[in-house]
This record gives structure tokens, C-alpha cells and sequence, in this order.
């Protein structure tokens, strides 16, 4: 989501989603230095949604971006990868 981001929109200008969900586009958004407006019907998405931007507040980092730069792809196998590198094996 970052990446689409960084790439329509510059700091300062707004970012919509209408379909917010649990405000992942909202966060990002957030972090980015943009503002945000997300439109959701379900009220316990709209709960996670504001729990996940207070979130943002303390943590202003964005996994893998650092200085402007995307220096990690942020799939599954490659969580799942550096898990059991922190695992002893048997």
C-alpha cells in the first residue's frame, strides 16, 4: 500500500478509501504524512480502524521502508523465513 501511495500522491494531500476495512490505507496514509478520509459501513471495522491509527502514533515506522527506500518485500515466506531463523533447531 505504501508504494501506491508514495506514487499518486505527494505529503499533505488526502487519500480516500472508500471501503477502509480495518484502516490499512488510513494508517499507511498516516505514516506517510498524508491525510486520510476512509468510509466503512461496519461499525467494528470502524472500531479496529481508529485502534490501528492510535497504533500509528507510536509506531511511525513502516516495515521495510527506510529513508525512501523499500528494503524488503513483506510477503508470508518471507516472514515465515525469518521466524525460524530466530528458532534453534534440533
Amino acid at each position: 500500500m505504501a508504494k501506491i501511495i508514495l506514487a499518486s500522491s505527494n505529503e499533505g494531500d488526502v487519500v480516500l478509501d472508500p471501503f477502509l476495512g480495518s484502516g490499512t490505507t488510513s494508517v499507511v496514509a498516516k505514516k506517510l504524512k498524508r491525510h486520510y478520509i476512509g468510509i466503512e459501513i461496519e461499525q467494528q471495522y470502524c472500531v479496529w480502524a481508529e485502534q490501528r491509527l492510535e497504533a500509528a502514533d507510536k509506531e511511525p515506522k513502516i516495515q521495510g521502508y527506510v529513508d525512501g527506500v523499500f528494503w524488503e518485500r513483506n510477503t508470508l515466506s518471507t516472514q515465515k523465513a525469518r521466524q525460524s531463523k530466530g528458532k534453534v533447531k534440533k
